[in-house]
């Protein structure tokens, strides 16, 4: 291999462990996939396929209120999905 193959190689390496960690695992509580985190709600996923209990528990661990179908978007976005999401609301 040439060096910038080598070099590439060893950078998207770094870079798909980093996403990997980001998504899954920098958040994560308990294996706990966490989405996206806002000041006043966490995002755990927009797949309802999951069973809601353990992210409810883990909400409620929090002092939040879990919600079954919340939405994915920033607060005071002014153009959003309509998306559920299992998320956990604070400051209701």
């Amino acid at each position: 291999m040439e060096q910038r193959q080598i070099l590439f190689a060893v950078f998207a390496l770094f870079f798909a462990v980093a996403f990997v960690w980001f998504v899954f695992g920098g958040g994560a509580r308990d294996g706990i996939p966490i989405m996206i985190r806002y000041d006043t709600k966490i995002v755990y996923t927009t797949d309802l396929r999951f069973a809601p209990g353990a992210f409810q528990r883990d909400c409620e661990a929090r002092g939040g209120r879990f919600n079954e179908c919340g939405n994915v978007c920033a607060p005071g976005a002014e153009i959003c999905s309509t998306v559920c999401a299992y998320t956990c609301e604070f400051g209701f």
